[in-house]
């Protein structure tokens, strides 16, 4: 709008310019034509002075043949007189129809001017208008294209954070597995300890058990041949000793 705005002042400046110079030209030329027509006035004037004091001079002279002659230069005089103001009436009447024409032309070029004055505010209004649809469409195309990049930048993100997410859960899931391995490596290792602690906890029993009923075997034996009186003493002592663990 500022653009429009600014254009229009400097059209409107430029015809109010040419509008001052077309009058001052027309005053102008007013101006001599009633210079010209006062300067043949005074001439006619001066004419017309001096015709009647030559009149008066001549009325005084008694020569007839002089009077003729004064007579002769009179009518020669006011002949040319007429003749004289006849052409000022003409020229006045030519001034007055240049003027007429001066006239019309001026308010001819005044309707011009207006017409063009009118003609480019209407073209300024129109380029104004292209100019704000030129930055309109440039602005939307520019928000469109930003709005693209933007959406593209956000999907590059969001690929990014779906693969960075991919990546963290192979590594979890790896890391878990790994974790998974040891603990089960652990737990077999334990499973297998523990086993060979039962089998080794059988074996004592068993030991112990086989120990015991051969102890318990030979000191019945023991006290029954020491009853009978039969055979070597047995001190049940020695056996006292055995410890299974």
């Amino acid at each position: 709008m500022a653009e429009k705005h600014s254009v229009l002042s400097l059209e409107s400046a430029e015809a109010k310019r040419e509008n001052k110079q077309q009058e001052e030209e027309l005053q102008r030329k007013n101006k001599e034509v009633m210079q010209q027509h006062a300067v043949r006035k005074k001439v006619i004037d001066k004419k017309t002075e001096e015709e009647n004091e030559y009149q008066r001079m001549c009325i005084d002279t008694k020569d007839s043949k002089h009077k003729e002659m004064i007579e002769q230069q009179q009518f020669q005089r006011q002949t040319e007189l007429r003749n004289s103001r006849r052409k000022l009436e003409q020229q006045q009447k030519k001034a007055s129809k240049t003027k007429v024409v001066l006239d019309t032309n001026l308010e001819k070029w005044k309707d011009d001017i207006v017409k063009h004055r009118t003609v480019v505010q209407e073209q300024a209004v129109v380029k104004a208008e292209k100019v704000v649809q030129e930055k309109a469409q440039k602005a939307q195309e520019l928000r469109i294209v930003k709005e693209k990049t933007h959406k593209e930048r956000i999907a590059r993100v969001a690929e990014d954070a779906e693969a960075l997410a991919r990546y963290t859960e192979q590594k979890i899931k790896h890391k878990d597995q790994k974790v998974e391995g040891v603990i089960a490596k652990k737990q077999q290792e334990i499973d297998k300890s523990r086993a060979v602690a039962q089998n080794s906890a059988k074996l004592r029993e068993q030991i112990r058990n086989q120990y015991t009923k051969s102890f318990d075997c030979m000191a019945k034996k023991a006290e029954l041949e020491s009853k009978l009186g039969a055979g070597p003493s047995l001190g049940t002592k020695n056996y006292s000793h055995v410890i299974i663990s």
